[in-house]
């Protein structure tokens, strides 16, 4: 999930890449995040990107990626400020845990699908905590990361990974940890809404090749962004980038399934200094019309019916599809 809306000014952290070693002591029970160094990333420390100053900020402020974690009910510590809203959140509308479980869910299909038709390279934009590396010992507690699903799938390592997110501190953890996955992985901090400066920065560059296919998502982060036309560029660009074969799934909290309740979230959202633009059907059918039709097979491990279709329930809060570029 990317953690912040545009605009922060933010200056990214150096960018890392490489090819991780097995290390199966690293594994954890289910939705045990293990502890974050002190300062994993030279000097990022525990500031924040809208805080840069405060070295206490993540005691002070909530953020997006946390309160994930907490509303996916994947982990019961984390700082006083993120756990309050997320419950407050749960409190607005008990659907929420269901939500980001069904869009979590979501992304698991959409990489296996991505794996079984032989694609390798993985581009995660807004990609929030990953979880620790758990060689072939899948939770059935939550989603798999796409390293487990891409092995489960294949019976091997061997994927390339490039993780993006705004928070310095999601950055920083992936990092902390990326030496007990054994695949390529890259991690950039950055604000998604400058893909040019993503898709040319050397994460990107340094571990994914342009021609062979790419499965990139945007999951629960163009929400983030308030400008329409901004979301829209994201979208047409990164589509256009693509190599043929290549997939792009993406998700967005929508307004439909409950509006009274949607704005409620959203007063709760702006009031903890994280403002959050959920979007209607309508406005999300516009913003995709560049995309073909969803992918009806990822659909098929995910809900009944085409995605397109499942995306555009009103039974759900959560709009998703995914496309294949030919």
């Amino acid at each position: 999930m990317d953690a912040r809306r545009t605009g922060t000014g933010a200056a990214p952290v150096p960018d890392g890449a490489g090819t991780a070693r097995q290390d199966d002591s690293a594994a954890t029970s289910p939705g045990e995040r293990p502890p974050i160094p002190a300062d994993p990333s030279g000097g990022v420390g525990r500031r924040c990107a809208d805080h840069p100053d405060d070295q206490d900020c993540w005691a002070k402020h909530a953020h997006v990626a946390y309160v994930d974690q907490q509303l996916a009910g994947y982990t019961t510590d984390g700082y006083p400020v993120d756990i309050d809203l997320a419950a407050a959140l749960l409190a607005l509308d008990p659907t929420q845990r269901q939500a980001v479980l069904d869009r979590k869910k979501f992304g698991s299909a959409t990489t296996r699908r991505a794996a079984e038709s032989g694609i390798t390279q993985f581009l995660d934009l807004g990609c929030g905590y990953p979880l620790p590396y758990r060689p072939r010992r899948r939770s059935r507690s939550r989603p798999s990361n796409i390293h487990e699903t891409f092995e489960e799938v294949n019976g091997r390592t061997g994927a390339r990974i490039v993780h993006v997110d705004s928070d310095p501190m999601v950055i920083a953890y992936a990092r902390a940890v990326l030496d007990s996955w054994p695949h390529q992985v890259g991690c950039l901090q950055a604000d998604i809404s400058d893909i040019d400066l993503v898709l040319g920065s050397p994460a990107v560059t340094g571990n994914i090749t342009a021609d062979r296919p790419v499965a990139a998502r945007l999951h629960a982060a163009l929400e983030w962004i308030g400008d329409d036309e901004s979301v829209a560029a994201v979208i047409d660009r990164l589509w256009q980038w693509l190599p043929s074969g290549s997939s792009l799934s993406l998700t967005h909290a929508i307004t439909d399934h409950a509006p009274e309740r949607t704005a409620a979230l959203v007063q709760a959202y702006q009031t903890a200094g994280l403002p959050w633009y959920p979007r209607s059907l309508a406005d999300l059918t516009g913003l995709t019309a560049g995309l073909p039709p969803g992918d009806a097979a990822t659909d098929q491990q995910w809900a009944a019916g085409p995605v397109g279709e499942a995306a555009r329930r009103t039974t759900s809060s959560v709009f998703a599809t995914t496309a294949v570029k030919p």
